[in-house]
């Protein structure tokens, strides 16, 4: 990189990490430094990988919240000075600038930006630091007054450490010492001895009376009111979701997306339609706070929500509202939605009226019948949204490969497009699985057989992988001792065979997966067909191994959804294995890799019936 390049204007442009706890909070700060030609080095969502990853860039500023997981802002500021007193630190936090602008300062920050301000301060802010100037708030540095301290406690609060002020913060806010020892990766007893000492420093007989104090001291401002959302932080959002406000907006189903506090950001015109409000009135507000939800359950709902997202994991609800006096049932589901470098952004939430589903149900009187009626509900439900989803997802894929054609298109724009089209025709072969599942389990999906070059079959199934696993760096090697033709469905086989490679490749990041065909005579014009792939991937804990097969059975986690993990292929094989007279077997060592047999025995086919 030449000089023109490092500066832009005369300016020396910086290398900066951001940490913050919110991916869309640091998706927009990094758009804005990336727009002043400055490089983002680093990203971190708590304390203990901030300090590491300073470490490894040795970034020139570092933009920080306060309130951030495994280590208090404070603790953190003071332990990168340590580390390297040449480090400029710009705090950007929703806490009382009142109170922490001036701990930041003695923490040894540069500067303290509050979020409920412009982002155009914080590039402001950013300018001055990085130009060796402080930038705090006048009125945050100003002389204490002792006699208005005494009064509500924060001369004491002044006293406290950068770890016990942190506390202090925790057991407000409500959380367990458990809960604390975990947040700030320190031990239960360390947290009970911090809890006793804060007790004894502001004079509190009970955790209420910590919390008050905490509370007169705006020490919980930045949680209990976190600011809205500024419209430049919408701006930041807007190319990582178009997309899907296109989608979304399709859909025949009421539809919405939130961010990681339950805000809304946007919904399509079923949603509007199910509130009773518009977009204008409903973005920006907590979904849970629309009055859409029972008085009674607005809180339970609400924590449930935020469990979600914490552990960013799928959820599935049944409400019963009343709407004009009237039962209604609606079936609520939330699905995590990262952005396209894996950050967690928010949840895609919808919801199903099942009101007829629900009153059919309590109308049946025995367990038998209600269980058959279930299964048949869930059945009539999935092909409903098949067929719901598939209309409105190939016009989507039909746009997009309209916009494919543009010559001019930047090579940006070339590759959200064919991240685009590999997010619609996931989403079009996961309808495609649930059709064939509900078929299989309804008895009416029927076999195709006809005479089949296995052996050709089985390599043109492998070869549309060798790019996939080319990209990520892994070997596909396939084996195939099979002489004459038999008798199959190829078109379920391939289905079969496709699931397998797929998620191999998933679940590889090192060493390759094989696959091996043989075909062994077992008399009366049959043949044993056996076919096997095995991968060196992160493989499988024993006890989920007999949930592999169940639909959906295993939680979606972290792991699964980053890989792009459904829970439905296995089960679908293992299904089509069963339909076909055959058997599907899976073995697996957690860190070694996985290996999945099939086994089929079909009629030989003879050469004239071609």
């Amino acid at each position: 990189m030449d000089a023109a390049d490092k500066s832009r204007g005369g300016e020396q442009l910086s290398r900066i990490m951001i940490v913050d706890g919110y991916p869309i909070i640091r998706k927009a700060i990094r758009l804005k430094l990336e727009a002043e030609g400055h490089e983002v080095v680093a990203e971190a969502d708590n304390g203990l990988d901030a300090l590491a990853l300073h470490r490894d860039t040795q970034p020139d500023l570092v933009i920080l919240e306060l309130s951030i997981p495994k280590l208090g802002g404070l603790d953190v500021i003071r332990r990168l000075k340590m580390h390297d007193k040449t480090l400029k630190v710009l705090v950007y936090s929703s806490q009382d600038t009142g109170h922490f602008a001036g701990r930041c300062l003695q923490a040894g920050a540069q500067g303290f930006v509050s979020k409920h301000d412009d982002l155009q301060e914080l590039r402001s802010a950013a300018r001055a630091v990085l130009h060796g100037r402080s930038y705090f708030p006048r009125e945050a540095l100003e002389v204490h007054d002792p006699a208005h301290a005494e009064e509500d406690g924060s001369e004491v609060l002044h006293q406290l450490s950068a770890r016990e002020l942190t506390v202090l913060q925790y057991l407000a806010q409500g959380f367990s010492n458990q809960s604390i020892a975990q947040q700030l990766a320190i031990s239960f007893k360390t947290v009970s001895t911090y809890k006793a000492r804060l007790m004894q420093k502001l004079h509190a007989s009970s955790l209420v009376e910590l919390a008050e104090i905490a509370r007169r001291n705006s020490l919980l401002e930045g949680k209990e009111s976190a600011p809205e959302p500024h419209p430049e932080q919408f701006q930041a959002m807007e190319g990582e979701l178009q997309l899907l406000r296109s989608m979304i907006q399709s859909m025949p189903v009421q539809m919405h997306v939130c961010d990681g506090d339950g805000r809304l950001l946007f919904c399509n015109q079923a949603f509007c339609a199910f509130i009773g409000l518009s977009l204008a009135e409903m973005q920006g507000r907590c979904v849970m706070d629309l009055g859409w939800l029972p008085a009674a359950d607005v809180e339970g709902f609400k924590a449930r929500y935020l469990r979600a997202i914490e552990r960013a994991e799928p959820y599935t609800i049944d409400l019963e509202l009343q709407s004009h006096e009237q039962r209604r049932v609606l079936q609520h589901w939330g699905m995590p939605y990262r952005g396209s470098k894996g950050q967690l952004l928010g949840m895609i939430c919808g919801g199903l009226d099942i009101t007829e589903r629900e009153n059919l149900l309590l109308e049946l009187s025995g367990a038998k019948e209600q269980a058959v009626a279930a299964n048949r509900s869930k059945g009539a439900f999935l092909t409903a949204i098949g067929r719901e989803f598939s209309a409105p997802l190939n016009v989507v894929g039909g746009m997009l490969d309209l916009a494919g054609e543009d010559s001019g298109l930047s090579v940006r724009g070339q590759e959200a497009l064919h991240i685009a089209r590999e997010a619609n025709g996931t989403l079009l072969r996961l309808i495609g699985d649930l059709r064939d599942l509900v078929s299989l389990e309804s008895g009416r999906l029927m076999l195709e057989s006809e005479p089949t070059d296995l052996r050709a079959l089985t390599e043109q199934g492998v070869e549309r992988y060798a790019a996939k696993a080319s990209k990520k760096g892994l070997t596909l090697t396939c084996s195939v001792a099979v002489a004459a033709e038999v008798w199959l469905d190829p078109h379920r086989y391939l289905q079969i065979l496709n699931n397998l490679l797929s998620n191999a490749l998933k679940f590889t990041d090192h060493g390759g997966v094989e696959v091996s065909l043989q075909a062994t005579p077992c008399g009366k014009a049959q043949v044993e067909v056996q076919l096997v792939v095995s991968d060196s991937g992160i493989g499988i804990a024993s006890v989920e191994l007999p949930m592999l097969f169940e639909p959906f059975a295993l939680p979606l986690d972290m792991e699964r959804i980053s890989r792009g993990g459904s829970g439905l292929g296995l089960a679908l094989c293992r299904r089509l294995a069963d339909c076909m007279g055959g058997s599907l077997e899976l073995e697996s060592q957690l860190g070694k890799g996985t290996r999945a047999g099939l086994r089929l025995r079909v009629p030989q086919a003879c050469a004239k019936t071609r």
